[in-house]
């Protein structure tokens, strides 16, 4: 489901201070114990409609707020969020009772504050040491998605059809209660958090580290339950996709930045060096960082939350000395992805 962006641009616009007590956040002095590490001294701070820790330098919008503090996709924040402050999805207005429950359920996962959430990178490699790139996979990427099947090799993508499989040899290798800690088992021990069938999408440093694990659901939308499309897995935070192109590429040479992982496999199946935001509302600074010796060019929606993502993307860059252009699409395109795959129909 695709939030509309006049709900977006209403979203990113809340107080996150207002935000953050609305979700059980203690806030003293404009300021709060950051969620993504231990933190003795207040470090996360707010300011109208943004907030940022200045210890480890997370930070965003109150749609980030809620995907780092529930681990949450972009969507399922948005929707959480308007929720909350009474804003109309018109969309989700046509759900059943059901699905909208499904919905607000998703509040009562336990916040990141509870207890420090680390990326469990053991579990995520053996995920990925488990798994493969199944027939349902292939078709998504492939035939759907018209991706270079080199670019599907190198990305290391997986699909996950069923987990049964799976849940046995995790259980029998880490025990329930480090997978709940890492929510990929529910609090119940009942079901896993996985829904299948779905892409596995591993985000890799520049070194080739195993950093984040994302997964994509690929099956048909559930009339009473709400399956998020995207998830993240293993505590993972919000990292820049594709780092790993970074080293071979010389100092000056052209970057393609994208809004979303779908872009900008697209763009490296058109032969560009391309790396990808998880969202227009997600801005991963540390990696971001690593950028700034590239001649950079962001590939933003053609929509009213990509051209503030494009804003905020250019101002970010700014403070390391580094100017981002803008790659402008054709008008019957609404994104990169769309104007990759209008070509094939030419």
């Amino acid at each position: 489901m695709r939030i509309p962006t006049d709900i977006v641009n209403q979203l990113h616009a809340l107080d996150c201070e207002d935000v953050a007590k609305r979700f059980d956040i203690h806030v003293k002095g404009h300021m709060t114990h950051c969620f993504k590490h231990e933190d003795k001294v207040p470090s996360l701070g707010f300011r109208k409609n943004h907030w940022k820790c200045f210890s480890c330098d997370v930070g965003g919008d109150a749609i980030t707020l809620i995907q780092e503090l529930y681990s949450l996709s972009f969507t399922d924040a948005c929707i959480i969020l308007a929720e909350e402050f009474r804003i109309q999805i018109p969309e989700i207005g046509n759900k059943t009772k059901k699905w909208k429950e499904s919905v607000v359920m998703l509040r009562q996962r336990k916040p990141t504050t509870d207890e420090v959430s680390i990326f469990d990178r053991e579990v995520a490699e053996f995920i990925m040491a488990n798994t493969s790139l199944t027939v349902s996979g292939v078709e998504f990427l492939q035939k759907y998605r018209k991706l270079c099947p080199t670019v599907i090799e190198a990305s290391q993508i997986h699909s996950l059809d069923k987990m049964d499989e799976l849940c046995k040899k995790l259980i029998d290798k880490f025990g329930k209660e480090r997978l709940v800690k890492v929510k990929i088992l529910k609090d119940n021990n009942k079901y896993f958090t996985i829904d299948t069938p779905s892409l596995i999408i591993p985000y890799y440093d520049e070194l080739g580290s195993l950093v984040s694990l994302q997964t994509r659901y690929l099956g048909e939308e559930n009339p009473n339950f709400h399956i998020p499309r995207f998830k993240r897995i293993c505590c993972s935070s919000i990292r820049l996709y594709n780092l790993p192109v970074l080293k071979k590429m010389q100092s000056g040479a052209k970057l393609f930045i994208t809004e979303g992982i779908t872009d900008c496999l697209a763009m490296l199946s058109s032969g560009y060096n391309a790396v990808a935001i998880p969202s227009a509302t997600s801005f991963p600074t540390e990696d971001l960082a690593k950028l700034k010796k590239f001649n950079l060019y962001m590939v933003a929606d053609r929509d009213m939350a990509g051209n503030a993502a494009f804003i905020k993307l250019y101002r970010l860059m700014l403070r390391y000395g580094c100017e981002i252009k803008r790659v402008e699409l054709p008008n019957d395109a609404k994104d990169f992805c769309d104007y990759y795959l209008k070509s094939f129909k030419e």
